[in-house]
């Protein structure tokens, strides 16, 4: 799970289109700290696993990704960003 984690956070933290709408490297796993300043994202595991539908060791991962604004136009802005980067794109799981 760590290494998905990783590349999960690598593809959004790669985005400069993305990185300039939160102002940084806004993204955190699980949480982000106390009194973080707005925009930010969080994402997360919510599901999945094993698929046992062939001897492959073939599993799903529910990921959770959200961002936190100020506004619902910068909120929306940020997840078209968002979608850009995850949406139909390969990952790099090392």
């Amino acid at each position: 799970m760590k290494e998905l984690r990783d590349a999960i956070y690598s593809q959004l933290a790669n985005g400069t289109a993305l990185t300039a709408a939160l102002g940084g490297t806004a993204i955190y796993h699980l949480h982000a700290p106390e009194n973080t300043p707005l925009p930010y994202v969080v994402y997360s595991w919510q599901g999945g696993g094993d698929l046992n539908i062939d001897p492959n060791e073939t599993n799903e991962s529910v990921q959770f990704v959200r961002v936190y604004a100020a506004t619902d136009a910068q909120a929306g802005t940020i997840d078209g960003l968002i979608r850009a980067r995850l949406h139909r794109q390969g990952l790099s799981v090392t």
